[in-house]
């Protein structure tokens, strides 16, 4: 009889562990419960999705994907709701384990009543033209009252980069502040002068002088608006100059009468073809004798004509072309031109706009 009192207690001890693990609930078991939201075959990300039994509840939110988990779900039936805002609210019951992968979660969008119901009352305001008349409804007047029952409301915020210096200006309602106008404006300035240049090249042989001279070109713009105190809209004006001075040099030859031939004197004289010319006497019809004219025949206008004809430093026959010519000079063409342009246009009201502009030009060439 003593020896069966240990037998006795192991075995009531087994019975009562057996009947504790037959009486624990079912709920002790858990898994994890997989699903997806989408909107028109579409994943939606950012959703939130909670389920709850009894006293317990578990969150989760959706990825990139619209996938969501449920982790440690107990068995049995629980309520699942997804929500976002904007759409309309899913809740359905489901059974933990799922024995099958359940269908994509479909969003549909909220109807404008749903949305404006969770909206303060409307404010209405009277005009102070009319203080008499009815109230004006601001919902209506801003357009909400006409948008579609299956409207999207979008709610977010507007970000112009105010922290950049690409900022766009602030803008509240009517109020528009006037961003300040953007001017282009350019200047140039340029010289030259004939240090560089080559000396001529010398027909006669006695070397050309080369000439000195400068040059000049200058220009500037200016473009942007312009504002006035008593005007509405800026004005855009445009100015613009360019002067310009330049030279051109040419070096010319020439055949200049010899000492001999100012005298009247041609008997050494050869033309183009290296023959002695013949003088003829108007007079009598007959050559002059030895191509000599007589100082007497010589007319004083002719002789003062004669003395605006440059002399030669060589006479013909010593270097030169040939000996047909005996004098070069070089030809300073100089060209003075200044141009300026001013242009100005005003917006009056809409479309309607008047410009208006005057221009000057002028040219001079000068030759030395």
């Amino acid at each position: 009889m003593v020896t069966s009192v240990p037998m006795l207690i192991r075995a009531t001890v087994w019975l009562a562990v057996f009947l504790l693990a037959m009486g624990q609930p079912a709920t002790l078991l858990a898994s994890d419960y997989f699903g997806q939201v989408t909107f028109n075959g579409v994943p939606v990300p950012g959703a939130t999705v909670s389920a709850t039994h009894a006293d317990r509840k578990a969150s989760a939110t959706t990825n990139a994907d619209g996938i969501y988990r449920l982790a440690d779900l107990a068995d049995g039936l629980w309520t699942l709701t997804i929500e976002l805002f904007g759409f309309a609210t899913i809740t359905r019951d489901v059974t933990v384990p799922v024995t099958e992968d359940p269908p994509p979660d479909a969003l549909s969008v909220r109807s404008f009543d749903e949305l404006t119901r969770e909206l303060p009352p409307a404010r209405t305001f009277k005009t102070p033209d009319a203080p008499d008349k009815e109230p004006v409804d601001i919902i209506a007047l801003s357009g909400l009252a006409g948008v579609d029952g299956d409207g999207l409301l979008i709610n977010g915020s507007l970000n112009n980069g105010a922290s950049t210096r690409f900022a766009l200006p602030r803008g509240i309602g009517n109020n528009r502040p006037r961003p300040r106008g953007v001017h282009s404006y350019a200047a140039g300035f340029l010289m030259g002068n004939s240090l560089w240049d080559a000396s001529p090249y010398s027909l006669t042989g006695s070397g050309s002088t080369k000439p000195a001279y400068a040059d000049m070109q200058a220009f500037g713009t200016f473009q942007g608006p312009i504002r006035v105190p008593w005007l509405r809209n800026p004005i855009t004006l445009s100015l613009g100059y360019q002067g310009a001075s330049t030279t051109n040099v040419i070096t010319q030859s020439a055949r200049m009468p010899t000492a001999l031939e100012r005298a009247g004197d041609f008997s050494q004289t050869l033309d183009a073809r290296g023959a002695p010319p013949t003088l003829i006497d108007p007079a009598t019809g007959q050559p002059f004798e030895r191509s000599v004219i007589p100082p007497e025949r010589i007319s004083p206008q002719a002789s003062a004509l004669l003395a605006l004809y440059p002399v030669s430093p060589k006479p013909l026959g010593e270097g030169g072309a040939a000996g047909r010519v005996n004098y070069e000079a070089p030809v300073v063409n100089a060209t003075r031109q200044n141009s300026a342009d001013v242009r100005a246009g005003y917006t009056l009201r809409g479309d309607n706009r008047i410009e208006g502009g005057v221009s000057y030009q002028r040219g001079i060439a000068v030759a030395g």
